[in-house]
């Protein structure tokens, strides 16, 4: 019986697959690079340790939502010779939403990571309409243009000019030591949240639909009231410093993949396939 997975760069297409080749490679990548450990917990301890933290946070896991994510592989076709993208698939995850509500809090602080970037820009006399943009492009054919507007003022700019290029990384994502990422990420919103524009502000309010707001010590809910609750908008979290870097720890603390009856803990670097390895990362590398 063949494995049928997806084609990577192309969700539509189905392949089939050896699954002696599919499992083979599959637990190299899992044992041989460092990037994942065996783990000497099962999965039912660890994902009511998840339940637990969440309870603590005043939520309750979905009931959708209480698995181990399972690794999968899915073939660069385009490769030559063929390669695999291994993916953590995390739909029913029970880190799921702790990892959406940290994403939804970044979401609320980008307007700010842009305004940093565009102040640092300013700081080198580069005004330029691009400058005043999100360095986080959405599209990367944007990137096309940022990097001509940029050579193309500064080409004669002086003899010591460099071109800016763009380049591909082979493995970005799991190659990030955990402890300087969240030390990073914590840096920038710690930048944030103590900068001249948000020195009267305490919290950030963040609603599940991406919206956030900034709270002054007034607007701060009693002490020892829950941080997560409803309003009539729905429902939304408060994250000061200290509790976002709570979340942040428990969620690097805390990825795991199983695959052929064992559980991999990852050591370094987010797993692919999750929103985790995007938004965190952006504010990393914004950080650097």
């Amino acid at each position: 019986m063949d494995v049928c997975s997806i084609m990577d760069k192309a969700s539509n297409t189905l392949t089939w697959q050896c699954p002696h080749d599919y499992c083979r490679r599959l637990v190299k990548d899992l044992t041989s690079k460092g990037v994942y450990q065996v783990s000497t917990e099962d999965a039912p301890t660890v994902i009511a340790r998840h339940a637990a933290f969440l309870t603590d946070q005043g939520m309750a896991i979905d009931p959708s939502s209480q698995a181990i994510p399972y690794y999968v592989g899915c073939p660069k076709m385009h490769k030559d010779p063929v390669d695999m993208r291994f993916v953590s698939s995390s739909a029913s995850s029970s880190m799921k939403c702790i990892s959406v509500w940290i994403n939804r809090a970044l979401d609320g602080m980008q307007r700010e990571v842009d305004m940093l970037f565009a102040d640092s820009m300013q700081s080198i006399d580069i005004t330029a309409p691009w400058a005043a943009r999100s360095w986080i492009l959405k599209n990367a054919g944007d990137m096309l243009s940022l990097i001509h507007a940029w050579n193309s003022q500064y080409a004669d700019a002086s003899p010591a000019h460099h071109d800016i290029q763009s380049w591909d990384f082979q493995r970005l994502y799991t190659n990030i030591q955990l402890t300087e990422m969240k030390d990073k990420i914590m840096q920038l919103v710690s930048l944030i949240f103590h900068s001249d524009r948000h020195q009267h502000h305490v919290a950030l309010k963040v609603r599940a639909k991406k919206h956030a707001f900034w709270l002054k010590a007034q607007d701060m809910p009693p002490e020892g009231s829950a941080r997560y609750a409803f309003d009539t908008q729905g429902e939304f979290f408060i994250f000061d410093v200290e509790t976002f870097e709570t979340w942040l720890t428990f969620l690097l603390g805390n990825m795991y993949v199983g695959f052929g009856g064992d559980l991999f803990i990852q050591a370094i670097g987010t797993p692919m396939g999750t929103n985790l390895c995007l938004k965190p990362c952006q504010f990393l590398f914004g950080d650097v």
